[in-house]
């Protein structure tokens, strides 16, 4: 696996956590009430598309590089 693929990977997976780290946190405020979970949830819902729109730049960016 090559860098450049595991990168990518790397960057999907970061997304999904995110997104998956901020519903979690969003449900958790809604449940218990603390601001906290809150501020963490918004964080990594904001987080996410940062992230798809970074691994797209990435990818066009470095797409004339082989994946060996």
């Amino acid at each position: 696996m090559s860098l450049k693929v595991f990168h990518l990977f790397f960057i999907a997976v970061s997304s999904l956590l995110a997104l998956g780290f901020g519903i979690w946190g969003v449900y958790f405020h809604v449940s218990y009430g603390n601001p906290l979970y809150l501020t963490l949830g918004v964080l990594s819902l904001a987080a996410t598309p940062a992230l798809v729109y970074y691994g797209i730049r990435f990818r066009q960016r470095f797409r004339h590089f082989s994946s060996l």
